[in-house]
């Protein structure tokens, strides 16, 4: 897995550099989504939030929002 080189930039950007913004990663499996979360860690990010298991995980509970498509 290779991580994209502009994520911390793009992140700076978005957050206009307030390491104390509320920050939520996902990716499909959170695999990606923990490497990113220690990487804005590491940046000095003090509030993380990374979805344990990513979307795949979370659309496997019913209980929880999200907005699906309706079906044609």
């Amino acid at each position: 897995m290779v991580p994209n080189p502009n994520f911390l930039s793009e992140v700076e950007k978005l957050t206009g550099g307030n390491l104390e913004r509320k920050l939520i990663v996902n990716c499909a499996s959170g695999r990606r989504s923990a490497m990113a979360a220690e990487e804005l860690s590491k940046k000095g990010y003090k509030v993380i939030a990374d979805m344990e298991g990513g979307i795949q995980q979370y659309l496997q509970k019913p209980h929880l929002p999200v907005n699906r498509p309706k079906s044609q």
